[in-house]
């Protein structure tokens, strides 16, 4: 039988395997932060608020399906009513963090 090569590690260097990963692991979310905060307005517009729009893609699908049904007048979107509020003091500043 082909024996194993299993390399056994102290506890200390345990510890260093874990406090690289975590070092790696909080630089990779450090980087995605900073990019989401760069991209932030394709984030709100396109993702969060996407669907506020009636040229959304899952409204365009459904207006298409509505088409082959003979049913375009009831499934096309065409204007969507949707006020958004603010009510706290630094809530547009907190969202834009939390979010990015």
């Amino acid at each position: 039988m082909a024996e194993k090569n299993i390399k056994e590690m102290s506890f200390l260097d345990h510890l260093e395997e874990l406090r690289w990963l975590l070092v790696r692991s909080s630089a990779a979310i450090l980087i995605g932060g900073v990019v989401a905060f760069f991209f932030s307005d394709f984030i709100f517009n396109e993702i969060i608020f996407g669907p506020k729009s009636p040229d959304f893609v899952t409204y365009q699908f459904f207006c298409e399906l509505g088409k082959y049904v003979d049913m375009q007048e009831t499934m096309c979107i065409t204007e969507i009513n949707l006020p958004i509020q603010n009510r706290e003091m630094g809530g547009q500043f907190s969202m834009h963090m939390w979010t990015s």
